[in-house]
């Protein structure tokens, strides 16, 4: 047999042993239409990794360890960096402990900041939106009220990158115009 042809066979052959059980959802599996109970479906599937990630990630950012993670008596959870449960984005809890949530998938995830927050929120990475939530809870669990957080978290001394600097940003001038409306 010619060698090209051997080699393209060969080939093939492991290309379609990559595909062997169809990519995505399983048959019969359907994604809900509701972003909200797609992020919350997809947080509890993958919550085990979305725990570490946010551990981990949360000590890249210099969280000193005693106030990554909150316990949630709810659900019965003695402590998660991750909650697939709440759906806020994230969130603090007693000496500035901080999680994230399901929310931070939820492209939908609306606060009432306007347009043009929600469309950056919707356009942003997740780790761009996770590391903008983490700058919020870390402000706000160091004691300022959730405003000033809204304030501050652009500005925040947490090494966050330049595009999560600019989503709080954006969030910040979404909430200024909210509040001069009112």
């Amino acid at each position: 047999m010619n060698p090209l042809r051997r080699f393209l066979r060969q080939s093939i052959r492991r290309l379609r042993g990559l595909f062997s059980e169809a990519p995505g959802l399983s048959l019969g599996v359907q994604v809900p239409a509701d972003p909200v109970e797609h992020a919350s479906q997809f947080a509890l599937k993958w919550w085990d990794k979305l725990d570490e990630y946010a551990a981990v990630r949360m000590e890249e950012l210099g969280i000193p360890l005693e106030r990554i993670g909150l316990s949630d008596h709810k659900h019965d959870i003695p402590w998660c960096a991750f909650n697939p449960f709440d759906k806020t984005g994230g969130g603090f809890g007693p000496g500035g402990r901080i999680e994230l949530d399901s929310g931070v998938f939820n492209p939908d995830l609306k606060a009432p900041l306007g347009r043009k927050a929600d469309a950056a929120w919707k356009k942003a990475r997740l780790r761009t939106r996770m590391d903008s939530v983490i700058a919020h809870e870390y402000e706000e669990g160091s004691g300022y009220s959730h405003d000033e957080a809204v304030e501050r978290a652009p500005d925040t001394e947490l090494p966050i990158p330049a595009a999560a600097r600019e989503l709080a940003r954006t969030i910040r001038d979404g909430d200024r115009k909210r509040r001069r409306s009112h």
